[in-house]
């Protein structure tokens, strides 16, 4: 029985030597090819609190880069739920929402490459971190009110949770109909992210990322109206995935 064991062992040490041999090879094969120091992407974020976009510049030779971004993304309460409106053409809208929170953090880190691309693995896998000022702006969430049941003489104001009520709320007005008059708040951000390239090409970058965010504003943030159960938060935690384009050179 033990030298049946010990054959199993020295058959698994051999299957494992030419395992890391083979990736060896095939990364010295790889190296040998061109080296491309440098990155840029674009990409679209969905997130568990909204939307946005980024753009990243990678810089660096070896399984290390330097790792330069900005990240710009609409964030939402967990709390928010869409009500239909009493007239069936206006927009559905949030109940209690009293500002639209935006935030754009230009951040800096680093991105490591776990599983490079070679000859075996089409996949190209990097993770990382970056962090950076979060810069908050708010603008006022605002709401159609109508006189009558015939949808005429609507007018686009601020949610005001102390006058409007589900009675008097016609729908939602659109966000450039409303108008824009920012509230600015200060933060830090980071993130951690995993990238992976399925674009099979070494010079085309098209990829999948996976992020966790956090965002902590030195003042609260009046998403929503407050209440025994809802009070407003200097701290955003997101998670999200994003589909990011771009090339290297």
């Amino acid at each position: 029985m033990r030298m049946y064991i010990k054959l199993w062992l020295v058959s698994l040490g051999f299957i494992c030597w030419g395992v890391q041999s083979t990736f060896a090879q095939a990364r010295i094969e790889a190296s040998a090819e061109k080296v491309y120091t440098r990155s840029f992407t674009i990409g679209i974020i969905s997130s568990n609190r909204g939307y946005g976009i980024q753009a990243n510049y990678l810089r660096g030779e070896g399984d290390r880069q330097l790792y330069v971004g900005l990240d710009t993304r609409l964030v939402r309460s967990l709390f928010e739920s869409k009500i239909n409106p009493i007239f069936p053409n206006d927009l559905r809208y949030v109940f209690g929402k009293l500002n639209y929170f935006f935030v754009s953090r230009p951040e800096i880190g680093f991105s490591y490459n776990f599983i490079p691309r070679s000859h075996l693995n089409l996949l190209d896998v990097h993770a990382g971190f970056a962090v950076g000022p979060s810069i908050g702006v708010t603008s006022p969430y605002y709401i159609q009110i109508c006189d009558g049941l015939a949808n005429q003489s609507c007018a686009a104001v601020p949610f005001d949770p102390d006058i409007h009520t589900f009675q008097t709320i016609g729908g939602r007005a659109s966000f450039f109909g409303g108008g824009f008059s920012p509230r600015f708040y200060a933060g830090l951000g980071g993130k951690l992210f995993a990238t992976i390239d399925l674009a099979g090409n070494e010079s085309f970058i098209s990829a999948i990322r996976f992020e966790t965010t956090a965002d902590l504003f030195l003042q609260e943030v009046p998403i929503m109206m407050e209440s025994e159960n809802l009070s407003n938060q200097r701290i955003f935690l997101s998670f999200s995935a994003s589909f990011v384009m771009g090339g290297k050179w």
